[in-house]
């Protein structure tokens, strides 16, 4: 049924309501046609309704479930589907949906809800085990806790199910180049390209797998392919850099490089503005920004704190007004003088500026008095490359990988050693770095 046709029939069903508005059969009818209009909210708020009329129903906590996660609520889509799996154990989907819920809680950063969205796909197998987008979930929430093995086995399975799906074979193929198996990747993935998946990490994967077994004339029309796709790519420049390299063009090495560095630059200085954007988001929830502002205010004036000070800091920023943020956070550390984040935003605030030696001075006070910050570490780092400090940018992110070992951390101290002349350790953290990174799956 269309979805206009849904409408029209909800139309129907929401008039038979007002006549009984108890009645689970138009309820239930309703909420199905709801969520075929894609009224998810309104469709949630029928299921919901069941939930009160009959408890003991897990069809309605799954109905309830499937539509929270259209809405986007996962941690309570989450709620609901376990109440399905208390109420009703066999039930066929719920454990699948479970997962979903969960998996999309960890993409929004919750990381440890990845493990346990591996465990819901798991479980799920007994009941769905032909079901080719199950396994490529579990595959990819796998690959996300380090079960390189498990992944691989999975996407496999992938494949032997659905052989027309191109994802499940450029996932294949990029598990088999992050467990170092470059020969067998460039299979996989050229059957992913073959079948349609001809983006960016297609030519990028395809391109370096090739360079790792030798074949140049590849690689290079890969690679060059994926910086037609996004020129913004710091990676395909840096595999670039090592093809041309290796085939003895200097010239061409170190113009890779330069864009490498360049592109990495930029990016790391989005990262910042984008650090501070999302403090400054939290700081102040939702809600009209002169409202909240005005609320901080009362807040910090009332009973001033160095946590007030901050947000209300992060809250002007929001608002255009760094001269006064930067006036709030000071009188943070009049407050605290060894508070870690304050001397974190006052970096970053000097960042923004590009007065990189003092945004270095206040990263480096920030990791002494709160070791468990380590984006202070690899703020330290990036501001110490950008001052022309090399050594101590990769001082800086050492320490930071010791404390969090992340790509992002990874391809910071790449660009740092190319500084330095160690064109090779680089090399290999920028490796590292890649096998870390798995791309959204996008389907």
């Amino acid at each position: 049924m269309e979805a206009k046709n849904f409408a029209v029939a909800a139309s129907y069903f929401e008039q038979a309501l007002q006549h009984d508005p108890e009645n689970v059969s138009i309820l239930s009818s309703l909420g199905y046609c709801l969520a075929g209009a894609q009224r998810f909210g309104d469709a949630a708020a029928r299921f919901q309704t069941l939930t009160i009329l009959q408890p003991g129903v897990g069809a309605h906590r799954y109905n309830l479930g499937l539509a929270l996660l259209n809405t986007g609520e996962f941690q309570a889509a989450e709620a609901a589907f376990r109440e399905t799996l208390r109420l009703s154990p066999q039930h066929p989907r719920a454990q699948v949906q479970l997962g979903n819920a969960l998996l999309a809680q960890a993409r929004k950063g919750h990381t440890g809800k990845m493990r346990e969205a591996a465990e819901a796909y798991t479980r799920a197998l007994a009941y769905a085990g032909n079901d080719p987008e199950l396994r490529f979930n579990l595959a990819f929430t796998l690959a996300r806790t380090g079960d390189e093995s498990g992944s691989l086995e999975q996407y496999r399975e992938v494949v032997r199910l659905a052989p027309d799906f191109p994802q499940g074979h450029f996932f294949l193929g990029i598990t088999l180049f992050q467990l170092g198996r470059w020969d067998e990747a460039t299979s996989p993935l050229q059957e992913a390209m073959a079948r349609g998946q001809k983006d960016f990490f297609a030519h990028y994967y395809l391109g370096s797998a090739l360079l790792k077994i030798g074949d140049q004339d590849g690689a290079r029309r890969h690679l060059n392919e994926a910086v037609q796709l996004d020129p913004q790519h710091p990676g395909a420049h840096f595999q670039l850099a090592a093809l041309h390299r290796a085939a003895g063009e200097r010239t061409q090495a170190l113009q890779e490089l330069r864009a490498f560095r360049d592109l990495t630059a930029r990016q790391e200085a989005v990262w910042r503005a984008d650090a501070l954007e999302q403090a400054a988001r939290r700081s102040l929830q939702q809600g009209d920004l002169a409202q909240g502002i005005s609320a901080l205010r009362q807040s910090f004036e009332g009973r001033p704190s160095v946590s007030a000070a901050r947000n209300l800091a992060l809250a002007y920023l929001q608002q255009g007004n760094p001269a006064e943020a930067r006036s709030l956070l000071e009188k943070s550390l009049e407050m605290a003088p060894q508070d870690g984040p304050t001397h974190n935003y006052l970096g970053l605030l000097e960042a923004r500026e590009e007065n990189f030696l003092l945004a270095e001075q206040y990263f480096e006070q920030a990791a002494r008095f709160d070791p468990d910050l380590v984006d202070a570490l690899y703020n330290a780092g990036v501001a110490a490359a950008r001052s022309g400090r090399p050594e101590r940018a990769v001082a800086h992110l050492l320490e930071a990988i010791k404390r969090s070992d992340t790509p992002r951390i990874r391809e910071a101290l790449a660009m740092a050693l190319l500084d330095t002349g160690r064109i090779e350790e680089a090399r290999q953290h920028f490796e590292v770095a890649q096998k870390q990174i798995i791309p959204a799956d996008g389907h």
